[in-house]
């Protein structure tokens, strides 16, 4: 087995498990989100839905008519003054290094008990774990070959990873890291059509599951951070909510 598939099991486990039982009141009810069912099923809400029919109207698009004429896009690429940077997108969709560090994120909150990077990495773990569920399933169902031979093309598990951090980081760290994960995560889908391990229409269909998995894993904190609650004290009765 090899080391990411070490590291997605353990970040599936980490995504799947209930979240801690916690002191009603104490400042770390915020951090503990829904786990990772939740995740899938808002998937099915209409803005997530349209995405993913936009996105799926694309890709068969440019499967029926760029697929033939894919070498000359591979030769553009590779021959392209981003070639450098397409490698940098390679390794950053891996999913090790986003496994990683959403693992590294993790251990550092529980040891240090820091609510921001306990909540930051259980955010990209579940992005992360989601989004491997979604793109791993259409594989084996669809099971199309790569360009350059094999299996397993359709969606692009690569950009698929490297575009479910894109809501979650702009939501943590605000518009800078976004942008930056968004430029990184494009690089990731334009680095494995240049390395001709899939065509258009797959980094297409992953790059759209990538996001609205993560645009979930938002929803959800969004909705556990902006949570009302009734506030009780002698003299008043009033709602409260976390931000």
């Amino acid at each position: 087995m090899s080391l990411r598939s070490v590291l997605l099991a353990c970040l599936l486990l980490a995504a799947c498990l209930p979240p801690p039982t916690r002191a009603a009141g104490t400042d770390d009810d915020r951090d503990w989100s829904p786990t990772l069912g939740l995740d899938l099923g808002h998937l099915g809400s209409t803005s997530s839905l349209v995405v993913l029919g936009v996105a799926g109207l694309t890709a068969a698009w440019a499967w029926e008519e760029t697929d033939e004429t894919f070498p000359a896009l591979q030769r553009s690429l590779d021959a392209s003054l981003f070639d450098g940077a397409y490698d940098v997108g390679n390794v950053y969709g891996g999913g090790l290094l986003i496994g990683g560090g959403a693992a590294g994120l993790l251990a550092y909150g529980a040891l240090t008990d820091h609510p921001g990077a306990r909540t930051f990495g259980t955010d990209l773990a579940r992005s992360f774990a989601a989004s491997a569920l979604v793109s791993g399933a259409l594989k084996v169902s669809i099971d199309r070959r790569r360009p350059s031979g094999g299996s397993l093309s359709f969606p692009s598990g690569h950009t698929t990873s490297a575009f479910s951090t894109v809501p979650v980081i702009w939501h943590h760290l605000g518009w800078p890291g976004g942008v930056a994960a968004g430029a990184l995560a494009t690089l990731t889908a334009c680095g494995r059509m240049e390395e001709n391990r899939h065509y258009l229409s797959d980094v297409i269909a992953g790059a759209a599951i990538g996001f609205v998995t993560g645009a979930a894993v938002v929803a959800q904190r969004r909705r556990t951070e902006g949570a009302a609650s009734l506030v009780v004290t002698p003299r008043s009765v009033g709602l409260a909510w976390s931000f």
